[in-house]
């Protein structure tokens, strides 16, 4: 097998080579710029240059075209939008620079090799596989709603996004000007449902809600949820070109519910009344709240992000660290 180190880290290099006798059968190489020759493992240490990152995620992207290979990053960032943003360039796992230990390391490697090829008896160069990884996001993008069927109940995970407008705005805004705001910052919702997987079921005055239902639903719906919590900010000064950046709450909590595809305004059930009284009674702005329904089917590699905040219905309430 052949592998990839592509860093000029000091740090990173000598702790990968006092490791690669645990790996057998396995070929290092060092680099510290990028190399575009085939291999099936690349341990690629993260750059913070915006422009240079760009580039980084363009091969990376180039290279999940051309094969399956395997691409771990390499970083110490511990911020749960800088995971996202590698994971959506084909990235099957993110590390800290103090995970460059033996156990933690094999468990990175051998996770992402079944993450991208599927089950697999052994790896070769790796002895005493360890199944006990975290689970891998699989995200798909290009479901197809249209085989949901009206009046069925499906479990759905769901995704509340509520715009907050300062106190004064209905003096500071025309209820033209605003209506585009929020035409706008819709059609941002209804894109980043759609690129994780989900769709923007419908949408209320201030707040719409994202629905995820096929495949790994649980973890795209989070997926998205902090995808759109740390991406607003840019959406508001870049798209949105306002003086003073907006704020949202989002609220996530997974069930059962009764699916329709028209006469949406009418839509009720226990699971959208329950998330609608999460958001409302306990939410506050720039927070990301999932209940525990949804917490316990996240990944790991997600979850350690989210603290235990309070009770809701009965049940744990969790909200994204800052």
């Amino acid at each position: 097998m052949k592998a990839v180190v592509i860093s000029s880290n000091v740090g990173i290099i000598e702790k990968i080579k006092a490791l690669e006798e645990k790996f057998e059968d396995m070929d290092f190489t060092y680099s510290d710029t990028f190399l575009h020759t085939e291999f099936d493992l690349y341990l690629i240490s993260e750059i913070v240059n915006f422009d240079q990152t760009q580039d980084l995620i363009g091969d990376i992207k180039n290279i999940t075209k051309k094969k399956r290979a395997v691409i771990i990053i390499i970083g110490d960032t511990e911020k749960p939008f800088n995971v996202v943003k590698w994971m959506r360039s084909g990235v099957a796992d993110y590390l800290l620079i103090e995970d460059l230990v033996e156990d933690i390391l094999k468990d990175s490697i051998i996770g992402s090799f079944k993450y991208i090829f599927g089950e697999l008896k052994s790896i070769p160069g790796i002895k005493n596989i360890n199944t006990n990884y975290g689970k891998r996001v699989v995200v798909k993008k290009n479901n197809d709603w249209k085989t949901l069927i009206n009046n069925k109940t499906y479990t759905m995970s769901l995704v509340l996004v509520n715009i907050i407008f300062p106190d004064d705005a209905t003096g500071r805004y025309s209820k033209k000007s605003k209506e585009m705001v929020v035409s706008l910052i819709k059609d941002e919702v209804n894109r980043v449902a759609e690129n994780f997987g989900g769709s923007l079921w419908f949408w209320n005055g201030d707040s719409g809600v994202m629905s995820f239902h096929f495949d790994d639903y649980i973890n795209s719906s989070i997926l998205a949820s902090i995808y759109l919590m740390g991406h607003f900010f840019l959406f508001c000064v870049e798209k949105l070109k306002l003086n003073e950046i907006l704020k949202i709450k989002i609220s996530v909590h997974k069930g059962s519910c009764l699916y329709n595809k028209q006469n949406t305004e009418q839509i009720t059930s226990d699971l959208i009344n329950s998330i609608v009284h999460l958001q409302n009674q306990y939410n506050t702005a720039e927070n990301l709240y999932i209940t525990e329904d949804v917490y316990t089917g996240t990944s790991t590699r997600l979850s350690e992000y989210f603290e235990k905040l309070d009770f809701f219905e009965g049940k744990m309430i969790y909200r994204l660290m800052r």
